[in-house]
């Protein structure tokens, strides 16, 4: 139940777009149900006592949906989504540009983030197949692009939780935002053992 969508194949999901959002959806009912020692040790593959850090819960999952040859792939997931929302399934859709995907693999990409009526938010990636990146093992390329997303109490703890987790074997810590527009503070760690990526963020 820790693999976010394994079924989704690396090509992006433009004409199985209905199937892939339900199996996005049943993925993240399986993970809301999980404990955060578990979503720790996923990550670490190591035992980690979440008693001992200021974490209150799951906040957001993200999934990789695959690598993109045309742009107009993207646009019709997006315009899938836009009419979710119409429809009333969805309270906010948002897109932009990937930084981590250029910064750190050579290739563009795009994110979504989705707000259900229980106010959960999913996140999606994909990455244009270009570059550097498509030389990556698939399962490599879906760990790096889809995370969980923990909860911290304070903002002014974001950080130092951050750097106590990154002095483990083989983490790092790639990305950090303080108070961004819609003022959260977060941050994403790998894990370069096993490619996987954990978020702590502060809302």
């Amino acid at each position: 139940m820790l693999e976010l969508v394994a079924h989704l194949r690396m090509p992006f999901p433009a004409t199985q777009i209905e199937e892939s959002w339900e199996a996005i959806v049943t993925s993240v009912q399986q993970t809301r149900k999980l404990k955060l020692a578990d979503i720790l040790y996923d990550f670490f593959e190591s035992p980690e006592d979440p008693s001992g850090h200021p974490m209150t819960g799951l906040n957001h999952v993200a999934f990789y949906l695959g690598d993109y040859f045309k742009e107009g792939e993207v646009d019709r997931w997006h315009e899938f989504l836009m009419d979710s929302k119409e429809k009333g399934h969805l309270v906010s859709v948002d897109r932009g540009p990937s930084y981590i995907s250029p910064k750190y693999y050579g290739t563009p990409g795009w994110w979504f983030s989705v707000k259900g009526y229980d106010g959960f938010v999913i996140e999606m990636f994909c990455c244009r197949h270009y570059g550097p990146w498509i030389k990556l093992p698939p399962q490599i390329r879906q760990n790096l692009m889809s995370h969980k997303a923990i909860s911290i109490n304070y903002k002014d703890q974001v950080w130092p939780t951050l750097k106590r987790f990154e002095k483990r074997n083989n983490i790092e810590l790639i990305a950090f935002t303080q108070d961004d527009d819609m003022g959260h503070t977060y941050g994403h760690l790998r894990n370069n053992a096993n490619h996987k990526v954990l978020e702590l963020v502060s809302v």
